[in-house]
């Protein structure tokens, strides 16, 4: 038989498609389960991570401690702990504030405004409930604020947040007979520019309801003669803009 006869014999032929198909068949068959160990492992890397992800997340958690209720008051001679606390907000869980730490802002009898705005934005930015903010805050009076706030609670009179903070700025607040809004149009520059608008700014922060024309004013007013007429000449349109030019 040539080698034409061969290639043309039908069983031949019929032989080597069956051989062909066969191997094909084979071969589907182990990419397959390749394919199916590929997926199987790489779901058992996914799932992996994903707990090592899960873990990480929890250990980065500091744990969230509250005052115990049987904690009293410390004495005025006492050394007051230093409370470290998470930053954690209410409306913020980023990493990075989960990292950051701050400290809950002292009170030693001096600028009770100042100390107000930040005690309250440091509640408020931690969502503390009413109950705990006395509690907190016991630990973080010093001096004669600490001997107050000891008499204060053995006399019964710390009932609300509100009204201890009404108390506090009676107590160690300036006069209500005390004339800020009189005492910031009679101030006036002695030294440099920043010590004089430094002192410009405590008092305006003790007052409220004056026109920013009027404050712009006071401030010019104050400054040595060269400065004044300097300010004078380039007319500033906001307070801001008048702490800059001068």
């Amino acid at each position: 038989m040539t080698n034409q006869e061969a290639t043309t014999d039908p069983e031949i032929i019929s032989k080597m498609q069956t051989l062909l198909e066969s191997h094909t068949l084979a071969v589907h068959q182990n990419l397959q389960k390749y394919m199916s160990t590929v997926d199987s492992r790489f779901e058992e890397l996914r799932s992996h991570i994903s707990s090592s992800i899960g873990v990480s997340a929890d250990l980065s958690r500091p744990p969230v401690s509250t005052p115990s209720s049987s904690t009293t008051v410390p004495t005025s001679s006492t050394t007051f702990p230093t409370q470290s606390t998470t930053l954690v907000s209410s409306t913020d869980n980023s990493p990075l504030l989960r990292s950051m730490k701050m400290e809950v802002p002292k009170f030693d009898g001096t600028d009770p405004n100042g100390w107000d705005f930040r005690i309250n934005e440091f509640f408020d930015f931690h969502g503390t409930p009413d109950h705990l903010q006395l509690r907190i805050v016991s630990f973080h009076m010093e001096g004669k604020a600490a001997a107050w706030f000891q008499w204060m609670k053995a006399n019964n009179l710390l009932s609300t947040w509100q009204s201890f903070l009404i108390n506090l700025k009676q107590r160690f607040g300036a006069s209500m007979y005390e004339d800020h809004q009189g005492n910031l149009s009679k101030l006036t520059q002695t030294s440099t520019v920043a010590e004089f608008q430094s002192a410009f700014e405590e008092l305006m922060n003790k007052v409220t309801g004056i026109s920013e024309p009027l404050l712009i004013s006071f401030f010019i007013t104050g400054l040595k003669p060269d400065i004044r007429r300097e300010l004078l000449f380039g007319r500033p349109t906001s307070l801001m803009e008048a702490f800059t030019l001068a």
